[in-house]
């Protein structure tokens, strides 16, 4: 998925390279748990327990970011 940049490079090549690939892991990723939290609000098990935690309860939004923030780094460790 990522673009090969050679050693020598200059280092801010290299990050340009990394915040888009950054960029693009997030926007898929986004999109993904953006999809998953509309399903989990669709099942009828959600409703149940968002009756008994209405105060911790996130927008859709809130909750497909949340998780793409937890994920998304561990796309770039090692």
């Amino acid at each position: 998925m990522t673009t090969q940049i050679p050693a020598n490079a200059p280092r801010h090549r290299r990050a340009k390279q990394d915040q888009r690939d950054f960029n693009v892991i997030f926007a898929l990723t986004f999109t993904l748990f953006f999809i998953a939290a509309i399903g989990q609000r669709l099942l009828p098990g959600y409703w149940m327990d968002a009756q008994k935690n209405d105060d911790i309860r996130q927008s859709i939004i809130g909750q497909a970011l949340a998780s793409a923030r937890t994920v998304v780094p561990y796309a770039f460790m090692g």
